[in-house]
């Protein structure tokens, strides 16, 4: 009777222990699953710029790029846009100088913190404005900015405002972030 009893106490211990032990193991898949991190997210990135000149508006530009954003940072290629032209200023012994004109925009990174994007990026433009005093060589007026900005997903923002007082020549961006996986 004494080996029964030894028996009975250890399967009424295993018995008892078993809860704990099958607790224990289910809190460890719990905390598994919640340090699953986010995939990277296709984005549309939109940009409109608007130019304007005393009061009137001069241009309107408008861009779209494809960007990967993470929740860290990450290896992902700069996403670069060329919209840019080499004009023939005047021919030379060398051949013909020329001035750029046009539109150049490069996202460096893309990040994404929680339900915002945090943008980085590098915008260049130079427009041609008038025929210069000579009548050779036209005039440009330029900008180029370099900005980190913060955009929700699917909300119009004002990334970059500018004027210069003395042409009355003002700059708008705004861009737009618009999950790809959205219809």
């Amino acid at each position: 009777m004494h080996t029964s009893t030894r028996i009975l106490f250890a399967a009424l211990l295993g018995l008892a222990l078993t809860p704990s032990f099958a607790l224990a193991q289910d809190t460890q898949p719990a905390k598994a699953a919640a340090e699953v991190k986010p995939q990277p997210q296709p984005y549309l990135l939109t940009f409109t710029i608007k130019e304007s000149l005393a009061g009137k508006s001069a241009v309107e530009r408008n861009y779209a790029l494809t960007v990967i954003a993470d929740e860290e940072d990450s290896n992902h290629r700069t996403v670069s846009m060329r919209d840019s032209d080499r004009v023939a200023e005047k021919k030379t012994e060398n051949g013909d100088d020329t001035f750029y004109v046009g539109m150049d925009i490069d996202v460096w990174r893309v990040k994404r913190r929680g339900e915002v994007l945090i943008v980085d990026l590098r915008a260049d433009c130079a427009s041609p404005v008038a025929k210069g005093v000579d009548g050779n060589h036209p005039e440009t007026r330029g900008w180029k900015i370099s900005i980190v900005a913060v955009l929700v997903p699917g909300k119009p923002t004002v990334i970059y405002t500018s004027a210069d007082a003395v042409t009355d020549h003002k700059v708008e961006i705004v861009a737009t972030a618009k999950p790809l996986s959205e219809k």
